[in-house]
């Protein structure tokens, strides 16, 4: 008699990648979903005032993001991912930087792009390489539970350099400001983006919707593969001994048979259900003191093009990153649309959300003088309040390994033990790591996680692990 399925609960990046996983060695899993579509927070929605299907923040990904991009190739969605090998920074009087790889090798292959910003002067630039360096040769281990803030203050970051570079960069990669941040987790978001490897550091940009991706493209492969899906189906409880889950409850009232279980939802949602099943959570993690952080969205409409540009990043703005989404789309009767990521958000919560429509489309305006008397036909500002955990000092010692201390019921998302931050990547990787520790118990021997980008021979003389 055959087991029963795999039952994953969520269907986000890491319960899909999960699925992926056991898929690729014939183990036959069940994805249950509480939301009409999967995708978790790498979702759209649909525009009320004209259909149209908006992401509901951008998500990129970064040429060090091997899981990920191997996910996307398993799928057949690479075709819809765009590779940017520059970026544009725009200082504060609209005057552009180009980042790009120099002929030389990593991690010398950015120092140009790194030497060349403007908004700095010569002697910031050099204290910021001099910080830089530092941070790099410093291994992890000395850098856990570190506040970044103080580390880059006692290693004479000026409150420009800090804005100039250190906020720029990372708080765009980690979605906290840098007094929230661990700076080994800053460390690792510079080591493995721009010094280990000449490609680390490009950003893959989807062209179509997250939905068609991942509730598209992802579920049309697992379903031809026999991966069963219940979209808008809520799990209950878990019904367990104290060894094993032996069945799943959705709130219909079905009783799900298990032999094995992914828990591929956040841990905010994870301690209730386990709470409400009656499981004993001494000997957990204190999943409830992993904190999060939002990320805001503000999607505009106007009656004109303010660039061609695909993106850019703004210096010294409220505006941290601009989406054009209107790339050869647009036709000449039809608003130009882009989107613009503002991460480590609080502040903007309590705020009016029209004025801070109008302030950042202000801040577009005159990054553009050229598209100074375009006007705004509408805009919405959406905040995504858990976007990601919270990369806190110490943070390591609240984030569970993917097996918890029931045999049978593995724990996935990016907020476990994976080495990465809040990021599709981390989110991949503990599907993966997740859908190793089933196969193991079904007596599989499979390496689903890849490997990363190798590193060159430079930056392993030069920086430790």
């Amino acid at each position: 008699m055959s087991s029963p399925p795999v039952v994953i609960i969520g269907g986000g990046l890491a319960g899909l990648a999960a699925a992926v996983g056991l898929t690729s060695q014939g183990v036959a899993c069940r994805i249950i979903e509480s939301r009409q579509q999967l995708g978790g927070r790498a979702s759209s929605f649909v525009d009320p005032t004209n259909g149209e299907e908006l992401d509901n923040c951008q998500h990129v990904s970064m040429g060090c993001c091997t899981n990920f991009a191997h996910f996307i190739e398993s799928i057949g969605a690479e075709r819809f991912f765009r590779r940017e090998k520059s970026l544009t920074f725009l200082g504060p009087t609209g005057r552009s930087t180009v980042m790009s790889a120099a002929p030389l090798p990593a991690p010398l292959h950015l120092l140009p792009s790194l030497a060349s910003l403007h908004w700095l002067t010569w002697g910031e630039r050099l204290r910021l390489l001099l910080g830089l360096s530092s941070l790099l040769r410093t291994p992890s281990s000395q850098l856990q539970g570190v506040r970044l803030s103080e580390w880059l203050e006692q290693h004479h970051q000026s409150p420009r350099i800090c804005s100039g570079f250190w906020h720029l960069v990372l708080v765009s990669a980690l979605s906290e400001t840098l007094d929230r941040i661990d700076a080994s987790y800053a460390r690792k978001v510079l080591l493995d983006g721009f010094a280990r490897n000449r490609t680390g550091w490009e950003v893959l940009v989807p062209t179509e919707s997250l939905t068609r991706l991942n509730d598209g493209l992802a579920a049309e492969f697992l379903t031809s593969r026999g991966v069963r899906i219940d979209r808008s189906t809520s799990v209950e409880s878990l019904q367990a001994n104290p060894l094993r889950i032996t069945h799943v409850t959705t709130r219909a009232g079905e009783v799900v048979p298990a032999d094995d279980v992914i828990a591929a939802i956040p841990a905010y949602r994870l301690t209730p259900l386990l709470e409400v099943s009656g499981i004993d959570l001494a000997s957990w993690p204190p999943l409830d003191k992993l904190d999060t952080a939002p990320i805001a969205s503000v999607h505009l409409w106007f009656d004109r093009p303010l660039t061609d540009m695909p993106n850019a990043v703004l210096v010294d703005r409220l505006s941290q990153w601009m989406f054009n989404r209107s790339t050869g789309n647009t036709q000449p009767d039809e608003p130009w649309y882009c989107q613009v990521v503002i991460s480590a958000s609080r502040d903007l919560e309590p705020k009016d959300h029209n004025a801070t429509v109008a302030q950042v489309a202000d801040e577009l305006r005159q990054t553009w003088p050229a598209a100074r008397d375009a006007q705004l036909l509408r805009g919405r500002l959406v905040i995504e309040r858990r976007a990601v955990f919270s990369v806190t000092p110490g943070i390591d010692k609240l984030r569970p390994v993917q097996q918890s201390p029931i045999a049978n019921l593995q724990l996935a998302g990016d907020w476990t033990q994976t080495g990465w931050p809040a990021t599709m990547e981390g989110a991949v990787r503990s599907g993966y790591l997740a859908a190793e520790n089933v196969l193991r118990r079904r007596g599989i021997s499979a390496t689903l996680l890849r490997p990363d980008l190798p590193s060159v021979w430079l930056s392993r003389m030069a920086f430790p692990k």
